[in-house]
């Protein structure tokens, strides 16, 4: 008999907290669910875009804010339908994800991080994911230039090589590239190897760092398949020259 009290005490328990969770949102992390978090774009080519629409689930009859969607990278962004900002109580609010392909090639998977907060004040994360392949059209050589600490008053020159993988012609639409200020470019063309060399030349004093910056600094345009964006994976920071000799750090 004392066995059959207990159980029943500790179904009655059981069941209390799951209504607490569900109805009041009184249990941390337990007030959202996402049926779909994993998006497979499937194959994709260089320079596409790919979007879905993740479908989130309030499970508590409490309103749910999402107070925060941190993307990983530049060519993902992320928007929160305006109406649904906040979800109601039992409701659903819809997230849109996109990825720009770029330059990328294989296996890709972008992660947005959202982090909702319900009646309570109780914080949960979750992750929407885009996975998918891309396939590589063209290669771009070195994979990326990078500066750190570009001083003002020194100028940079350096350059990429751009070839096609299936080795079709291709040639540079010069009225259409785009460049940051600050930032001057020159071709050579290798009919022989059908590939370019961008030369790139940066005046620190006109230029404006890109370390912490969406926009690409320099998108060079060709007339493949029909017309394709080619950004130059080039990233620099802007500093002043410090007043002082610097010290030797050994490693």
């Amino acid at each position: 008999m004392d066995k059959n009290r207990n159980t029943l005490f500790i179904v009655f328990v059981s069941i209390s907290i799951a209504v607490c969770c569900v109805f009041v949102g009184g249990c941390r992390h337990a007030f959202i669910s996402i049926a779909e978090p994993i998006y497979n774009y499937g194959t994709v080519s260089q320079h596409s875009i790919v979007t879905n629409t993740f479908i989130i689930k309030n499970e508590s009859i409490n309103p749910v804010q999402v107070i925060q969607v941190r993307k990983t990278c530049g060519c993902t962004y992320a928007t929160v339908y305006p109406d649904t900002r906040i979800i109601p109580g039992l409701g659903e609010g819809l997230i849109s994800v996109g990825v720009e392909t770029r330059s990328r090639y294989g296996n890709y998977t972008a992660p947005v991080y959202v982090t909702f907060q319900d009646a309570r004040s109780n914080i949960t994360i979750r992750t929407l994911y885009m996975k998918g392949t891309i396939e590589q059209h063209y290669r771009v050589s070195p994979k990326r230039h990078s500066k750190p600490r570009l001083f003002m008053g020194t100028i940079w020159t350096d350059s990429f090589i751009i070839s096609t993988v299936s080795q079709k012609p291709f040639s540079i639409l010069k009225d259409k590239v785009k460049v940051r200020k600050g930032i001057s470019l020159s071709y050579t063309p290798n009919a022989e190897r059908n590939e370019y060399t961008i030369t790139f030349t940066i005046n620190a004093d006109e230029a404006s760092s890109t370390e912490y910056q969406d926009d690409p600094a320099i998108v060079i345009v060709t007339d493949y398949e029909p017309q394709t964006e080619i950004i130059l994976p080039l990233t620099f920071s802007v500093i002043e020259k410090p007043h002082h000799k610097a010290k030797h750090i050994s490693q």
